[in-house]
């Protein structure tokens, strides 16, 4: 028997705090420098404005 990972669901993004409905697609990022970590949006504009900060 093998032990599965799983990662949790971000319900809020990572941008403005506001909640995601995470029963459809919205924008992510995986950020590669030093630890991974996937950051969630609630829209693509908030993804753009995270990506200028």
């Amino acid at each position: 028997m093998t032990a599965s990972r799983t990662t949790p669901v971000t319900e809020r993004c990572d941008h403005c705090g506001d909640p995601i409905d995470t029963t459809t697609w919205h924008p992510a990022v995986i950020e590669r420098d030093g630890d991974r970590r996937l950051f969630t949006f609630c829209e693509r504009e908030c993804q753009e404005r995270w990506r200028r900060r």
